[in-house]
C-alpha cells in the first residue's frame, strides 16, 4: 500500500513539473492599458462587476498566458476589476491573512490568501470581505447597484469566478509514459473532485475553460485550393481537354500530383504530402520559430518551455490546474 501511495504521489508530482515546464508567463504592467480599455468599452457585454481567476501562482507581478488569453482574446470579458486569486493553505490551523497587490490601478488586483489547515476555506466568504476593505480603503471604487431587494444596498458588486483547466488532446503530442503519467494525474483530480467544492463556490458563479496542454507541436496538413463546386466547377470540367484515346474529359490532377506528363501520358506523381512531427525541444528550427513568437507576446516571455525538473522534496500543491 505504502508503495502505492509512492508511486502515485510520484506521478502527480511528474505530471505537475510536466505541466508547469510548459506554462509561460506575462508580465501584468505590460496589459494594464489593454485591460483598461476593455473594462470600459461598452460594446462588449459586462461579465461581471468583479471577474475572479483562481490560480495556482503565486508570484505577486505575473500572470499565465492562458488568463491573459482568456480575458483577452477568447471572448473578451469586460469587468469593473479583475481579479487573480492564489489560495495558500499553511502548516499553521488558524491562519487568516491576505495581501494585495494593485499594480497602481484601482481595478486590477492580485491577492494571496493564506489560509490555516484547519480553516474553512469558503472563498467566497473572505473575496467579498477583501473587496469591502479596499473599497472602505478607497483601493477599489464602489459597486453601487440600482436594484436590491435589501434596504441598504450594498457597495459590493456581483462576482464570477473563472477557473482554466488544462487537458490532453488528439494535437498534444508527448512520449508514451507522459501521457500515461499526464491523463492519470487528470483521472485523480477527477475522482478527488473540483476546486468548486474545495473552496465552496458551489452557489457561486463560475465559469470553467478548457486549453489543451502541448509539448509538442505537430505540422498540419497544408490545403490547396481547387475549382470550386457548382457551375464554375461544371464549366471547368467541359473545358477540360479530352483524352485522344478514348475521347472522354481527361481527369485532373490530385492533391500532391502535378500535370506533368510521364509514361503512357498519366500524370505523375510530384510530390507526397508527409506528416511532420517535430519535437520542440530538440529541432533547432522549431526552437527557433518558438522563440520568435514568444517575443511577439507583450512584455516578452520569461518562462517559455523550461526544463522539466522534479523535486522530490517538494510537496507540491495542486489543488488548483490551470
Amino acid at each position: 500500500m505504502c508503495e502505492v501511495a509512492h508511486h502515485t504521489r510520484h506521478g502527480g508530482r511528474r505530471g505537475t513539473a510536466i505541466e508547469r515546464s510548459q506554462s509561460v508567463y506575462l508580465p501584468v504592467v505590460s496589459y494594464i492599458d489593454q485591460l483598461r480599455e476593455l473594462s470600459s468599452d461598452e460594446s462588449y457585454p459586462m461579465t461581471a462587476d468583479n471577474l475572479v481567476f483562481l490560480t495556482n501562482d503565486s508570484s505577486p507581478d505575473r500572470l499565465d498566458r492562458d488568463i491573459l488569453y482568456s480575458i483577452l482574446n477568447k471572448q473578451p470579458k469586460r469587468a469593473l476589476a479583475y481579479w487573480f486569486l492564489n489560495v495558500q493553505v499553511t502548516n499553521e490551523p488558524r491562519t487568516l491573512t491576505y495581501a494585495v497587490e494593485d499594480f497602481g490601478t484601482d481595478f486590477i488586483f492580485k491577492v494571496q490568501l493564506r489560509l490555516g489547515f484547519r480553516v474553512n476555506q469558503r472563498v467566497n466568504q473572505y473575496f467579498y470581505q477583501i473587496v469591502s476593505d479596499l473599497i472602505e480603503s478607497g483601493q477599489l471604487k464602489p459597486q453601487d447597484h440600482k436594484y436590491s431587494i435589501y434596504r441598504e444596498k450594498s457597495r459590493v458588486g456581483d462576482f464570477r469566478f473563472c477557473m482554466i483547466r488544462k487537458v490532453l488532446t488528439p494535437e498534444t503530442e508527448i512520449s508514451g509514459i507522459d501521457s500515461t503519467v499526464v491523463n492519470a494525474k487528470y483521472a485523480i483530480r477527477h475522482l478527488c473532485g473540483s476546486p468548486i467544492r474545495w473552496y465552496g463556490l458551489e452557489s457561486s458563479s463560475v465559469l470553467t475553460e478548457y486549453v489543451p496542454l502541448f509539448t509538442k507541436t505537430k505540422h498540419e496538413h497544408r490545403l490547396t485550393r481547387t475549382e470550386g463546386v457548382g457551375r464554375n466547377a461544371t464549366l471547368a470540367v467541359l473545358d477540360a481537354p479530352t483524352d485522344e484515346t478514348t475521347g472522354k474529359p481527361g481527369s485532373a490532377p490530385t492533391l500532391g500530383e502535378s500535370s506533368v506528363e510521364g509514361v503512357g501520358g498519366k500524370p505523375r506523381r510530384t510530390k507526397e504530402i508527409e506528416e511532420d512531427e517535430a519535437d520542440i525541444f530538440t529541432d533547432p528550427s522549431k526552437r527557433e520559430n518558438l522563440e520568435r513568437e514568444a517575443a511577439s507576446y507583450i512584455g516578452g516571455d520569461t518562462a517559455t518551455f523550461r526544463p522539466l525538473v522534479i523535486d522530490e522534496d517538494e510537496d507540491e500543491s495542486d489543488e488548483l490546474d490551470e
